[in-house]
Order: structure tokens, then sequence, then C-alpha cells
């Protein structure tokens, strides 16, 4: 299944965050740390509008919690709980990163309400149960069975009747053809990370599958990416 979102106006990137925060979080990491530090922040304040986006488009409002799974700095659940006042959210990324977006999120609307968890998501789930999974620009980075091994990993920590989305502009037609900005997207890909590739519909719906889902619906948004979304069956649903 698929539908076209019509293109709406980003909210001004920045807003969130304030000023101070920068020379916190560098005073709070090591000399080394410090430049991807300020370079994180300066990601997420450039993004920041985006996720508020996000959050106009998909309706997030049966959900108790969403676990942003390689979220970086969380501005993207961060925007969902400002958003949803009843939701509470949780970033789930590798240590380090994990310690760079702390300050960050203190410092953003919604962040009081997300917490942190620690971990690889190519080595387990989550540990707690969530209402959706989030994977933005995680799964073009990884190689195809590393791509199965995350979105395994992700569809354990939902509840069934959850949902699962995965966001980005790796993700291609199954002719491969297009979007032209995910086969350009793909080269960049293949020349930046060992075993990154854009991956096709049908790719992602046998990943999906494997992993308890039921069919995937394909957002398209009017930058050229995509949201795929499905459903976590329940044990005794047959897959569609």
């Amino acid at each position: 299944m698929e539908r076209e979102m019509p293109g709406t106006k980003d909210s001004p990137p920045g807003e969130a965050t304030r000023p101070e925060t920068i020379e916190r979080l560098q005073a709070g990491v090591g000399p080394a740390l410090a430049l991807l530090a300020g370079m994180q922040l300066e990601v997420f304040t450039h993004l920041a509008g985006r996720p508020r986006d996000l959050a106009r488009r998909i309706d997030f409002s049966a959900c108790r919690s969403v676990v942003d799974i390689g979220g970086g700095s969380g501005g993207l659940v961060a925007a969902l709980c400002e958003a949803y006042p009843a939701l509470r959210g949780t970033l789930f990324d590798l240590p380090r990163t994990a310690a760079l977006a702390e300050d960050i999120l203190r410092a953003t609307l919604g962040g009081e309400r997300v917490s942190i968890e620690t971990g690889d998501i190519l080595a387990r789930a989550p540990s707690e149960m969530h209402d959706a999974a989030v994977l933005r620009a995680l799964v073009q980075v990884l190689s195809s069975a590393d791509a199965a091994r995350a979105i395994a990993h992700a569809a354990a920590a939902l509840r069934p009747g959850g949902a699962i989305y995965i966001l980005g502009g790796g993700i291609l037609d199954d002719s491969r053809l297009a979007p032209r900005a995910a086969v350009f997207l793909n080269v960049t890909l293949m020349n930046l990370y060992r075993s990154g590739a854009s991956y096709t519909i049908a790719e992602h719906a046998a990943w999906l599958a494997a992993a308890g889902c039921g069919a995937p619906e394909r957002i398209r948004l009017p930058s050229g990416g995509s949201i795929i979304r499905a459903e976590k069956l329940s044990p005794a649903s047959p897959t569609p």
C-alpha cells in the first residue's frame, strides 16, 4: 500500500535548543569529543523542524511509548513527545552517542520525557516494550544481513499491534530506478559505508515479515524520501 503526503512547511530550525547548551555540552566531554559534540548539536539544530513535521504527518496519539533506535541527538523522539503530551520516549543508541545526546535532550522541548538506553541494535532489542519504534536513516547504512537483524530486534521491542517506522531517503522502488534521490543516495552510501545501500520496498517487506510484522505501507514524502510503516502481528495473526 502506498500514499502520498502533501508538503508542509517545516518549523524554523533551532527553536527547541537553548544557546547555552553548546558550552555545557562541550565542557562536559573530553577534548577528543568536543568537536563531535558540537557537530552533533549543529546537526540537531539544523534538523529540528523536520521531526516536528513528522509528528504532524504520523498520528502517534494512541501510543504510550516510542523508542527511537539509532536516534543520535534524540531530536525526533523529543519532537514527538512535545507534540503528544501523554507520550514517553526512549532514545536507544550506542554509549558514546547517547552520552552526547543527554545534555541536548535536557535543553530541548519534550526532551524531559525521553529516557536514554545504551545498546547496540545489532546485538539486542531495547529492554522495554513500546507501541512504536522508529529507525531513521539507519537501515541504509547497514548490510542486508545487519538490516534484517536490526529490524528483528526493533520489532521484538514492540507490543502486538505496535508499529515500526523506517524513515529515510534510501528507500527504492522495486525497479531500483526510482525515486531518483534514492538512486543517487545508493551510490553515495556505497562509497561512504562498508556495506551501506539503498534498499527496495520488497527487501524491507521481507525483513519485516521475518520479524513478525504485517504487510508494509509506504508513505512517500515531498522530499523524495519515504516512510515504511508495518504493524507487529499478534502470535495468532496470519501474515497478510
